[in-house]
């Protein structure tokens, strides 16, 4: 069989072309990664590309007297902090849960007043009143101004993005490579799997302290430790989005 000699350019030509491929294989899994993580509607946040080792831990559907209390205490004894999603018939059973969570450092977001899922089907007067209340509960009991909003079952349109930027909300969805479906129960052990497995920085998890969760209140420490031992701080997602770039809008 005959030997094919090969010439320096040849050569170099070669290795030229073989960094290119590896280059567009490394940018081709960036960019792979980044799709799973979340949309591309830039008026809507997955999650906030950064380097900084923090990930932004939620929980929707609170207050509750017994779950939400829970979730604080395993937060204090991490140093941990988090964003609370409220509900804001929720808020005006329990305010003195939500003075607790604003005590201990939490940001505080809009979940609306009754949790409509079909609120993007709704006119914008209702979406806007469903904000506002909530608004005005919390900042009566806590001093907080909310500003992040997640829509009901993170369900949207055009009008309901809308009107929540007109009022000054940024619209906060969830990385999807992180979303355990706490919700649905899969085991204390899968939501400790989903959560930590493919965090990556600048996640922002979903996770439920409204009742009933106590799947979500017993992986709660697991997943603190875990990721803790990986690195990542925990952070309020305001926190988190001001690490976002000067011209980034969305994710």
């Amino acid at each position: 069989m005959p030997f094919v000699v090969i010439g320096r350019r040849q050569t170099r030509v070669f290795l030229i072309a073989l960094a290119c491929l590896a280059l567009s294989v490394v940018s081709w899994a960036a960019v792979s990664r980044a799709a799973a993580r979340g949309g591309t509607d830039p008026n809507l946040v997955w999650y906030v590309q950064t380097d900084e080792p923090v990930i932004a831990l939620t929980f929707d559907d609170g207050p509750d007297p017994k779950y939400t209390p829970q979730v604080l205490e395993t937060l204090r004894r991490f140093g941990a902090k988090a964003t609370f999603f409220v509900i804001g018939r929720n808020v005006e059973q329990y305010p003195d849960v939500l003075k607790q969570v604003a005590a201990d450092g939490h940001e505080i977001g809009n979940h609306t007043y009754s949790h409509p899922l079909r609120l993007r089907k709704e006119g914008n007067g209702e979406v806007a009143q469903q904000l506002t209340k909530t608004a005005e509960l919390v900042a009566q009991l806590t001093g907080q101004q909310t500003r992040v909003f997640r829509p009901p079952g993170g369900a949207y349109n055009g009008n309901l993005v809308g009107v929540a930027k007109s009022l000054g909300y940024e619209v906060i969805i969830w990385s999807w490579t992180t979303n355990p479906s706490d919700a649905y129960a899969p085991g204390v052990a899968q939501i400790v799997h989903r959560v930590t497995d493919d965090a990556a920085p600048g996640d922002i998890v979903l996770l439920h302290d409204g009742n009933p969760h106590p799947q979500t209140v017993n992986a709660l420490p697991e997943i603190l430790r875990i990721l803790s031992e990986k690195g990542f701080r925990f952070v309020t997602v305001s926190e988190l989005l001001r690490l976002r770039g000067p011209e980034a809008t969305g994710r």
